[in-house]
């Protein structure tokens, strides 16, 4: 049942009010649920029933304001107390491991179950491209599954296919239930609608903290044995390569995801956005990912530039203990701060 109720979130543009008596717009809903528990996110925070039109939220609240949008083909769809919630993002999925291992409908269905509707594939193949538009093609997804691509792939062989980014690509929506899952009489009446997207490329400035390779304005407390003295991580490639690369994908008119972990890497990005007159004015929106270990001025910069940093909360919350002196790892005083990117951004 969660994999069907969490399939009607996916790429839901929500449009909630106070309860349906305010939409004075009755047009007929494609579906209609009642008699359920939805988690809106939002003010109601929880209501009783929602109408869907064009896979999109378009009312929700009382039963009976609900059920003005029913028209004569609308499907009506009763909970029975069930909970329906938004679904998640898998940011960093690895889908198509989990796809290689299980197969695809097995793959899709666990990633529902666990309340992701949609899953990114941050390094994706020409060969993984290939396989999800062949899925897309045949109708066989049921969650939205966005791709990136690394930059040298997009440049070398995407570019001269003349494929525009975002490219976009919907299945039919799907109503069979999840493999080896009995289908109960809602979920039966269900259908999602998956999609694939190629919403841009990637390009790496620095590693990670792992293996000590976020390139960081600082040295690490612990010396790696293997590693040049008072070592401070590296950067992926040379600055001048970079910022051609960058120039190329502004070129080109392709959104940009930069991994920078370190901050001597974020100063990189900063530098190059500078170097190529990047404004806030032009919208960019360059997304900076794995951006955990930004200072507090960084995120003045971040905003100056309209770029997007995916901090990644979770992580470095539980990356605490990892960064302590005896760690080997980055930082004098064992130090984690959270700052949330709204009031910055």
């Amino acid at each position: 049942m969660l994999y069907r109720l969490f399939g009607i979130w996916i790429g839901l543009t929500l449009l909630f009010a106070a309860g349906c008596d305010q939409f004075e717009d009755t047009v007929a809903a494609d579906t209609i649920y009642i008699n359920g528990h939805i988690l809106t996110m939002s003010n109601p925070t929880h209501v009783r029933a929602m109408s869907i039109k064009d896979g999109k939220v378009q009312a929700v609240g009382t039963r009976a304001g609900v059920l003005r949008h029913k028209g004569e083909q609308t499907r009506v769809i009763d909970l029975q107390g069930k909970t329906v919630v938004p679904g998640w993002y898998a940011v960093d999925s690895d889908f198509m491991q989990v796809v290689n291992r299980v197969g695809l409908e097995q793959a899709q269905y666990l990633f529902a179950q666990a309340g992701y509707t949609t899953v990114v594939e941050q390094q994706a193949s020409i060969a993984m491209l290939e396989q999800l538009r062949t899925a897309a093609d045949g109708n066989q997804l049921s969650l939205d599954v966005i791709a990136l691509v690394p930059f040298a792939t997009f440049h070398s062989t995407l570019s001269q296919q003349n494929l525009p980014l975002p490219f976009r690509k919907t299945s039919a929506p799907q109503a069979q239930a999840p493999p080896s899952k009995a289908a109960t009489p809602a979920a039966s009446d269900a259908t999602v609608t998956g999609s694939l997207t190629l919403a841009g490329v990637t390009l790496a400035v620095d590693g990670n903290m792992e293996n000590q390779t976020a390139w960081m304005a600082i040295p690490y407390a612990t010396q790696p044995p293997d590693r040049p003295p008072r070592w401070q991580g590296q950067p992926a490639m040379p600055y001048s390569e970079f910022r051609h690369a960058y120039q190329l994908a502004i070129e080109q008119a392709v959104q940009l995801f930069i991994h920078a972990m370190g901050d001597a890497a974020i100063d990189a990005v900063i530098q190059a956005s500078d170097d190529l007159a990047i404004t806030v004015e032009q919208q960019r929106r360059s997304v900076i990912l794995s951006s955990r270990y930004a200072r507090i001025g960084q995120l003045d910069q971040y905003k100056r530039l309209a770029c997007c940093p995916a901090l990644i909360r979770c992580t470095s919350l539980n990356t605490a203990t990892a960064i302590s002196p005896g760690s080997g790892n980055y930082g004098q005083k064992p130090k984690v701060r959270y700052v949330p990117p709204s009031p910055a951004i």
